[in-house]
Parts: C-alpha cells; structure tokens; sequence
C-alpha cells in the first residue's frame, strides 16, 4: 500500500503538482510501518495498530495525491488555453494596427494640424 502510495504521489509530482504535504504524510506512514515491522515480534498487538495506521495514511496519500494530479493537469489545461487566447488577441491587434494604422495616424495627424498654414 504504501508503494503504491509513493508511485501516486511520484505521478502527482510529474504532473506538476503540490506534493510536499504528501511527501510527508508518506514519511509518517513509512516511520508507522518500520515501527510496526521492528515490534512485529515482541508486541504484535501494537505492530498490528502502526501496520493499520500506516495503511489509512497510505490510503489517504494516495486519494489526495489523486486529486493534486488532476488539479495540475486542469491548472495546465487552463494555462494553454490562456496562452492560446492571448497569442490571438495579440495577433488581432497587429493586424489591425497593420490594417488601420496609417489611417488613424494620418487622421490624427490631420486634426492636431489642421489650423497649420503654409506660406510661400
């Protein structure tokens, strides 16, 4: 159980997300688990209480990293497409700058010096 908590926790991580809290709960689970195998012998009743322990906390790594994989992969997801929305709009405005650019200077240009007169 607490292997494959740690691959779960490991596939959390390479999909991007917070592990660091599960790294530890795993930590416990493994501290429970050694105590437990180093008390197997001479009290088996408590061995078996840290073996079971151990097994709750590695059943709940296991949910939460889960859940911490398909956070980052939605937080990824969003990302991308953010990323895509903007590589557009900033595609718009230069072609509409390359559009009406002139346009709109020579317009501006116009109004701010259209009281300008030229001599001879």
């Amino acid at each position: 159980m607490i292997q494959q908590a740690f691959r779960e926790v490991n596939q959390a991580e390479g999909a991007g997300g917070n592990v660091s809290s599960l790294v530890s709960s795993l930590n416990g689970a493994v501290a429970l688990s050694s105590e437990a195998d180093r008390l197997q012998n001479s009290n088996p009743g408590r061995a078996a209480q840290l073996s079971s322990q151990a097994e709750a906390i590695a059943t709940q790594v296991i949910a939460e990293a889960l859940t911490a994989r398909e956070a980052a992969t939605a937080s990824r997801q969003v990302a991308t497409e953010v990323y895509v929305v903007e590589l557009l709009a900033l595609a718009g405005m230069g072609a509409f700058v390359y559009r009406y650019g002139p346009r709109i200077l020579w317009r501006l240009w116009y109004e701010l010096h259209s009281d300008w007169r030229v001599r001879g």
